[in-house]
């Protein structure tokens, strides 16, 4: 957390020095993305923070603001194999919604809020005295994310940046483990902080 909370300071004091310009009407951007995701709440009681990636585009409606579809893909493997057993978590969320741009002569900072799907792929398997057990289920959850971010440029048309999202999904995910015979995983957050090279065309 440390380290982050240092890139995004490192980021920030970049975005404010290096002059950039923010998605303007008629452009459209294309911007891969890496860096840490998280599941808070209930599954996060379940399952490790790791790495996820992914890629927005966005096209910009006006100066100040634009529309951006955006994905994260991540696999969480089980926090404490010793309570659950082997446990996996293929987790995707696709979101759309506006991107508000705010920019001086020298960064770009911008929030976006968006509505969003998460798609989740549950595998589980641990030992019952000599016998295998195993729980296979996939699910889906509808909610929204809210994305901070901040650009600086590299060169013309290419900025690099942190961007952090915050969202919450409800999910029909049915899930049972060594000490769990029918867990529903219900209400659930999900946190990402995110490096970003964004392309601008």
């Amino acid at each position: 957390m440390r380290r982050l909370i240092f890139a995004a300071a490192v980021l920030c004091a970049l975005a404010f020095a290096i002059p950039a310009e923010a998605l303007e009407e008629g452009e459209f951007a294309l911007a891969p993305q890496l860096g840490m995701v998280t599941l808070p709440g209930r599954l996060g009681g379940l399952f490790a923070a790791d790495f996820g990636y992914g890629a927005g585009v966005a096209y910009g409606i006006c100066n100040l603001v634009g529309l951006e579809a955006d994905t994260i893909y991540s696999v969480h493997q089980e926090l404490k194999r010793s309570r659950t057993g082997e446990l996996t978590l293929v987790h995707f969320v696709a979101g759309l919604g506006p991107r508000f741009n705010w920019q001086n002569q020298y960064g770009v900072l911008y929030v976006g809020p968006e509505l969003a799907m998460s798609f989740l792929k549950y595998r589980a398997r641990w030992m019952v005295g000599d016998d295998a057990r195993r729980d296979n289920h996939g699910a889906h959850g509808y909610g929204g994310m809210l994305s901070l971010g901040g650009d600086f440029f590299l060169a013309d048309s290419f900025t690099m940046g942190l961007s952090f999202r915050f969202g919450g999904f409800d999910t029909n995910l049915v899930y049972s483990h060594l000490n769990e015979d029918r867990g529903k995983a219900g209400f659930y957050a999900f946190v990402a902080g995110l490096l970003r090279l964004t392309l601008l065309y």
